[in-house]
């Protein structure tokens, strides 16, 4: 009498099989996305003010890794957000990270500024 496989550890190792290689793709895709997305940046006028995952919490949750960039005006950023090399991409990053993004004005001169001398927008 021949013994049948187990069907039911059999769809489990190709579940998590599945699971690896989907995770695998995942990453492929958001590693080749990175440096597409960073000359979009480069492109549209963005400069890295911070592009880090050493990030210090101390209150709540910080996230594990962060990307701050600057842009000479709100105008800017919406052009970038729109144009259609950055628009091709985000399925490519929203696939593979969680993001959120959102923009903000800075004080004017903030660099070499003393306490109290910068303009901010409030």
């Amino acid at each position: 009498m021949k013994r049948r496989p187990c069907t039911r550890n059999s769809h489990e190792r190709q579940g998590s099989h599945r699971f690896a290689a989907e995770a695998e793709k995942s990453f492929r895709r958001a590693h080749s996305a990175k440096p597409k997305v960073l000359k979009t940046i480069k492109d549209h006028g963005g400069r890295f003010i911070v592009r880090n995952d050493q990030v210090t919490g101390f209150v709540g949750d910080a996230p594990k890794r962060i990307v701050i960039t600057g842009w000479e005006s709100i105008d800017d950023v919406k052009k970038w957000q729109a144009s259609k090399e950055y628009v091709d991409l985000k399925p490519l990053r929203d696939a593979s990270v969680k993001t959120r993004s959102f923009a903000v004005a800075t004080c004017e001169n903030p660099q070499g500024a003393k306490p109290g001398q910068t303009k901010c927008p409030f």
